[in-house]
């Protein structure tokens, strides 16, 4: 079974904004033009202050692509938030 490579990109502050929105959808089609399958997660920063429920949603599509055995690399513009959760998490 050949394993397939996935790039799951967040964008940082200002996810919203049109350009940052026009920009994210390019992103897969550049990764799949070298072999690998793109997704970008938006967490919407800039809505509410809760970091939880926007960090949880980004957890969900690692996981979910973890678990079906794929080789998962992460791309985050907020990288130390993202990395101080995920050093706490019990991942293998």
């Amino acid at each position: 079974m050949n394993k397939e490579h996935h790039v799951v990109y967040v964008p940082g502050l200002h996810d919203q904004h049109p350009l940052n929105r026009n920009l994210a959808k390019l992103l897969p089609l550049f990764w799949k033009s070298h072999g690998f399958y793109g997704h970008v997660v938006t967490p919407h920063w800039e809505e509410g202050n809760r970091f939880a429920p926007k960090l949880a949603l980004i957890t969900v599509e690692v996981d979910r692509l973890a678990s079906e055995r794929h080789t998962v690399f992460i791309i985050v513009a907020r990288i130390f938030a993202f990395l101080n959760n995920l050093s706490s998490s019990p991942r293998s």
